[in-house]
């Protein structure tokens, strides 16, 4: 299986999940959790990304893994 960065490198943006395009910008995920599962957490948490890009920190702070 490929990583989201190989997969957008090879297949383009569209190919790929909210959740994968927003793994690539975090770049790594925390000692239990991968990237894409902080991502999964981090768009529930927000309501989806378009509400993720008007969340504050407080919103951030509420997703282990991430800070």
């Amino acid at each position: 299986m490929m990583r989201p960065r190989e997969r957008l490198l090879s297949d383009g943006a569209q190919a790929l999940s909210d959740a994968e395009l927003l793994a690539i910008f975090l770049r790594s995920g925390s000692k239990t959790r991968n990237a894409i599962e902080l991502s999964q957490d981090l768009l529930q948490s927000c309501g989806g990304m378009r509400a993720l890009l008007f969340s504050n920190l407080e919103e951030f702070s509420k997703i282990n893994g991430l800070g």
